[in-house]
């Protein structure tokens, strides 16, 4: 019986056909992704030339960069794996061609991958823009400045209310609650390891002859000098503040 195989054409000249004639868009990768063959109707849409062997990633848009590489990464993986993967080419007149294709990887006796073959369709829907694209990045970056914006502005309303929180805000001295809480933690300090603990309370005299003379503004004005001159004699290790109405 004769072997029907052995009136096939050659080979290669089915895939240069194939390559020559086929409406899809047939491409042959090697590993690191450089397009080894590809069909006419692709070598015609992406403007590649002859002579030039670039890269699979140097013909489509940025944003398609990452999910092509997740997509060529999981054909690596196993022989026969078949994916679907749509990208956005970059015309030769530089408009956008978006394209499905289905990728299936071939591998070795040795198990080591040695190219990708993929087959594509043009989309029927319309591919997003080079204007579209350099809009969407535009409005990325925009929008990630925003979100720095806002991060900064939380943190100083989060630091603004930790000060009105624990800070006395004629004097920006500690208020009476901040300081009793750090009261309380130095003297179970002092009391565990035996440490002395200083604690000063003075007052301001007359205050209420100052307010009634010269006004409850004039009256603010001495509590923050004299506030001033208590931080200024205060250790950093030490903690000032306005106690009460004016007391310290």
């Amino acid at each position: 019986m004769t072997d029907p195989s052995s009136n096939l054409p050659p080979f290669q000249a089915i895939l240069e056909t194939v390559l020559r004639n086929a409406p899809e868009y047939l491409v042959i990768l090697d590993p690191e992704l450089r397009i080894v063959a590809a069909g006419e109707t692709f070598r015609r849409a992406v403007g590649m030339k002859e002579d030039g062997t670039p890269s699979f990633l140097d013909t489509i848009e940025r944003f398609s960069l990452s999910k092509t590489r997740e997509v060529f990464e999981e054909l690596r993986q196993k022989e026969g794996t078949h994916l679907s993967l749509d990208v956005n080419h970059r015309r030769a007149d530089g408009e956008p061609l978006a394209v499905s294709y289905s990728w299936i990887s071939w591998v070795d006796e040795t198990g080591t991958c040695r190219a990708f073959v993929g087959i594509g369709r043009e989309q029927v829907e319309p591919a997003v823009s080079s204007e579209e694209v350099a809009r969407l990045e535009e409005e990325l970056v925009r929008l990630r400045a925003d979100r720095e914006r806002r991060a900064k502005e939380i943190a100083r309303l989060r630091h603004k209310l930790e000060n009105r929180t624990l800070r006395d805000e004629t004097t920006g001295l500690h208020n009476r609650p901040a300081v009793l809480e750090r009261l309380e933690g130095e003297l179970d300090r002092a009391q565990r390891y035996d440490e002395p603990l200083t604690l000063v309370l003075c007052d301001i005299d007359h205050m209420n002859r100052i307010n009634e003379r010269h006004g409850q503004e004039k009256g603010d004005e001495v509590i923050q000098a004299v506030a001033r001159v208590v931080r200024e004699q205060v250790r950093k290790s030490d903690v000032a503040s306005r106690y009460a109405g004016v007391e310290f």
